[in-house]
């Protein structure tokens, strides 16, 4: 991506609709339904209306699912010490989204628009936590069980207003956009600990907690591009400013007797700002068989983090410059070489900087991190492609400030406490090769691709010791099958060597997924019948070992389902697709977490 785009990593694509004459209205509906553990349907309705000078349209999607988590850990104390977690936990969910959007024509030159997105998402868990004490020379010492139920329910609302215009024949343009985002979460989980002795017998009374967490969060942008081309170049500039406002009050509660009383040392009502303001200027030239692409973006980003609570602030203000340049050399029609550098930054979750805790056990839990830092990072990527076939890749990364996983343990009431923190560095080397064939007159076509990347995180302070590497090697294949009558067949893997990252030693793993679809009711409908991760085998498993911490890990979610989807286009089939339209606040909601 340019430097139009926001420093946070990642990639763009830029898909341009050819423009035709045809109106009318098209929609499509979709109907599914699946089991693994447990079962699942889904529906949806997308609905699509054009004419002369209004593109209205709109969708609706409604999907029920269970999903079981089935995880695990073994914690060594000491030689004759250690503590063993067995979670199991079951979530239901009921997800609706809904999507409105309007385009409007005023002229050949200038359009104007808007687009609402909203969701609301309804979840509730049941789970059972077993923790033993385990000594090498006795029996079980003893052991608790957690009983937790809980509901929370999500929602939000988007909307996106936006104007452009071209302000003369030589094609400059000015586009201006406005966002808005609104998040509000209500979170209540029930808590219930039971203590058992050596002969498992229960002792003590139970443990009650509660924790009620409601949250909203909220993000207004505005921006503005403008573009003037030029027969061989073409420059880019803009601004844009982003504001955002998360407020969590988390409560918890404990039952002390017959009545609950506040639980200080967990609760905390804490608000987080974050204002972000860019601008950018960015330039392109072809030079014959050399394409250019510089721009240099500037953020500055002002936080303020109060906790209500504990009567605490604190302020973090920081300017980063984002240089970016990339070169595309074509050698012919059919090869190409690229090279790219660029500056970027990857900001945490809204959920990682809230010091809130997260109760697992009377021996573990998690608790968020206000001190964290953004990721800086610097990237040198070489790439080339051969009769759009064969894709190489080289590339090289460094990381700033690496955001990771970190734990503590007290060794008095072996509580250990796991949060997000900044390791000093990470290196990151990787490469790809990636091979794209068709066979037998295209019924056949495969992709494939092997990589390796060498990842080494390193940390200098005293409280996290680490010096962590490892190569790492991976392949996947997708195929696709073409029959008669409209069948399609489609077959993929992927399998990944161990890994080291941050503080984890994380297994190899691997997955196969395969499909069949058929086409019906004159091509209008199709049957499409799939299984993913057929051999159950997704499953992470993975060690920590730095300090006087060494644990292992293994979770599972739920992931083999087999699913059964109809789909039926219906009306003018011709009319051109509504618009793919991305907001300005795309990677202030991928923060928002749950």
């Amino acid at each position: 991506p340019s430097a139009k785009y926001d420093a946070q990593g990642g990639s763009v694509i830029n898909i341009k609709l050819a423009k035709n004459k045809n109106l009318g209205t098209n929609g499509t509906f979709t109907a599914g339904t699946g089991a693994g553990r447990f079962g699942r349907y889904n529906t949806g309705l997308m609905l699509n209306h054009r004419n002369k000078k209004v593109n209205v349209y709109g969708s609706y999607d409604f999907m029920h699912n269970g999903q079981y988590y089935d995880n695990s850990s073994n914690r060594v104390l000491s030689p004759a010490l250690s503590i063993t977690e067995k979670e199991y936990e079951v979530r239901y969910r009921n997800n609706h989204t809904a999507k409105l959007g309007m385009d409007y024509d005023i002229s050949k030159k200038s359009s104007l628009g808007f687009l609402l997105n909203g969701s609301s998402n309804i979840r509730d868990r049941d789970l059972n936590n077993t923790s033993t004490l385990d000594y090498s020379a006795a029996a079980n010492d003893s052991f608790s069980r957690v009983f937790t139920t809980g509901f929370a329910k999500f929602n939000s609302l988007s909307a996106n207003l936006y104007y452009r215009t071209i302000l003369d024949s030589t094609g400059q343009e000015l586009t201006v956009n406005g966002d808005y985002f609104v998040y509000d979460k209500n979170w209540n989980d029930q808590f219930l600990t039971r203590f058992y002795d050596e002969q498992k017998a229960e002792y003590g009374q139970p443990y009650q907690l509660t924790d009620n967490s409601p949250a909203r969060n909220e993000v207004r942008s505005f921006s503005i591009d403008y573009v003037l081309p030029g027969k061989k170049n073409s420059w880019e500039a803009g601004s844009k400013a982003t504001y955002t406002t998360t407020d969590n009050d988390v409560r918890w509660q404990y039952l002390d007797g017959s009545s609950w009383k506040n639980d200080i040392t967990k609760s905390n009502h804490f608000i987080y700002k974050e204002n972000i303001h860019a601008a950018y200027i960015n330039y392109k030239r072809q030079y014959k068989k050399i394409g250019l692409q510089a721009g240099l973006r500037l953020e500055r980003t002002n936080a303020k983090g109060e906790s209500l609570t504990l009567d605490t602030v604190f302020n973090r203000n920081y300017t980063n410059l984002f240089p970016n340049i990339a070169l595309q050399y074509t050698k012919s029609p059919v090869v190409q070489y690229g090279l790219t550098y660029r500056k970027s930054i990857q900001r945490f979750g809204f959920d990682i900087v809230n010091p809130f805790i997260v109760y697992q056990s009377q021996y573990s839990y998690y608790q968020g991190n206000p001190t964290i830092k953004p990721i800086i990072m610097h990237s040198i990527e070489f790439s080339h492609s051969w009769k759009y076939q064969l894709f190489t890749n080289l590339s090289y990364t460094y990381m700033k400030d690496a955001i990771n996983m970190v734990y503590r343990q007290d060794n008095a009431t072996k509580l250990l406490v796991n949060s997000m923190d900044n390791l000093s560095s990470a290196d990151i080397f990787s490469g790809t090769v990636t091979w794209m064939k068709s066979f037998f007159k295209g019924k056949w076509t495969s992709t494939n691709t092997a990589g390796a990347f060498y990842m080494k995180y390193f940390s200098d302070r005293k409280d996290i010791q680490l010096n962590n590497a490892k190569l790492t090697g991976y392949v996947s294949t997708n195929n696709i099958f073409r029959f008669k009558k409209g069948l399609t067949g489609e077959l993929s893997a992927f399998y990944r060597s161990p890994i080291a990252t941050g503080v984890f030693l994380m297994k190899s793993y691997y997955s196969v997924n395969a499909g069949v679809s058929k086409e019906i009711l004159k091509k209008k409908g199709s049957l499409k019948l799939n299984v993913t991760d057929a051999f159950n085998t997704q499953v992470i498993r993975y060690d920590v070992a730095y300090g006087d911490i060494k644990t292992a890990y293994r979770n599972k979610i739920e992931s083999r389902y087999v699913n059964l989807v109809f789909t039926y286009k219906f009306g003018n089939a011709k009319v051109k697709a509504a618009k793919n339209r991305k907001t300005g606040i795309e990677e202030e909601k991928g923060r928002m977490g749950n």
